[in-house]
């Protein structure tokens, strides 16, 4: 799913009480009354009373520029390791101090989205993070600055992207649809006024979905033709790739997502409006890593 991008503002979070930098935003978290009801006779309206109580999930959206626990809590939900962390939101005035603060506890990381790269957008990028978390508090937000790491920002054009599969010629790939993470988890969060632990049931990575210009895709319809149509689907055929976040000048490399065992289900003519004929690439992915340049 990908979520309504919420409007700037700004937030540091702190994980294990140390700042790990600015929050694009950061909503969600409130808690919820859950409603039981008795039955008390024929005829006559159920009782209703407050039975319990849960946490909505807290929804971060953040760039490239915070420090490497956050990016390393990413890749470690994404290799299947389910760690989780105890953390604050610390919401900052216009002069950088601490106004209002929330404590979140065992957060699990449940969904990562990456937004879509498209070559011809100017829009900036910015990962979306949703935390399964089993309490909020507020809490006195303490005196004096946040944290350094509040006052940097590095976010990229989604324009700014280099992908790479082993045998394809991937050099005009025109836009890859947003990349998914998801990590469900079982367990309602509501007890009698205890929050209950949730658990992660699996990972999940989401089909990859790439457009590319239909004139050179000849390696894309080879690949196609012998994986899909032949039914040559033993582990073998299947491909690794790399995507690259680049900074403005297209050289730096800001951050990198490696997708192993790839195996393409479909290739489709795709409509445009420029009028260059395109081809909708759709992938399975069993694995994808994170890594942060420079992190």
């Amino acid at each position: 799913m990908v979520r309504e991008r919420a409007a700037p503002s700004a937030t540091v979070l702190q994980l294990g009480g140390t700042p790990i930098g600015t929050l694009r935003s950061a909503v969600g978290g409130s808690a919820v009354g859950t409603v039981a009801t008795a039955a008390v006779g024929p005829g006559a309206p159920p009782r209703k009373h407050v039975g319990g109580v849960s946490y909505e999930d807290l929804q971060l959206e953040l760039d490239l520029s915070l420090d490497r626990p956050v990016y390393d809590w990413v890749a470690a939900a994404w290799g299947g390791s389910a760690p989780r962390k105890s953390g604050t939101l610390v919401s900052l005035d216009f002069n950088g101090n601490p106004r209002s603060a929330r404590e979140f506890q065992n957060a699990l990381i449940t969904e990562v989205t990456f937004p879509a790269f498209d070559a011809s957008s100017k829009e900036p990028g910015f990962i979306q993070l949703v935390l399964s978390v089993e309490r909020v508090n507020s809490v006195a937000p303490g005196a004096g600055k946040a944290g350094a790491g509040s006052v940097r920002g590095k976010s990229w054009l989604a324009s700014n992207f280099k992908l790479e599969i082993d045998g394809l010629d991937a050099s005009r790939v025109i836009r890859i649809d947003p990349i998914q993470f998801r990590q469900p988890v079982t367990g309602s969060g509501v007890g009698s006024f205890r929050e209950a632990t949730k658990e992660p049931t699996s990972v999940q990575f989401e089909n990859l979905r790439i457009t590319l210009a239909e004139t050179g895709a000849d390696s894309w319809r080879a690949w196609h033709e012998d994986f899909v149509v032949k039914g040559n689907t033993a582990d073998k055929n299947e491909r690794s790739g790399r995507l690259f976040v680049l900074g403005p000048s297209t050289k730096e490399e800001l951050a990198r997502i490696d997708f192993s065992n790839l195996g393409i289900i479909a290739l489709r003519p795709k409509p445009s409006a420029s009028g260059v004929s395109q081809l909708e690439a759709e992938l399975y992915v069993e694995r994808m890593a994170l890594s942060v340049g420079g992190k």
